[in-house]
């Protein structure tokens, strides 16, 4: 039961992380740079899923599921810690202006 409850809090925190990623670019880049921000950090999530794939299947034929379990309840802290690191304070990035007209 204990077991239950704790996969039950870590599935909702990365439910909250993941939540909180994707509204990300929205706060901080400018409208129009905001698509392509959350296009490129969708390409690196489907990214991370295949190489943690491969990972994953490496780390299995080696050793066993202890690896596995340990990387898989560092990653949210990891990412926690880094994001902290690259944007320590969250405001508006200013757009400059440009000299560029659509015809």
């Amino acid at each position: 039961m204990a077991a239950l409850a704790v996969m039950t809090l870590a599935t909702f925190g990365v439910q909250v992380c993941g939540t909180l990623l994707l509204t990300l670019p929205a706060d901080i880049f400018p409208s129009e740079v905001v698509a392509s921000v959350s296009g490129l950090s969708g390409f690196g999530a489907g990214a991370g899923g295949v190489l943690s794939q491969m990972l994953v299947g490496w780390l299995l034929d080696r050793f066993s599921y202890k690896p596995v379990f340990a990387l898989m309840g560092s990653m949210n802290p990891i990412s926690f810690l880094v994001l902290m690191a690259l944007i320590p304070a969250i405001r508006p990035v200013r757009a400059k202006a440009t000299s560029l007209t659509v015809t």
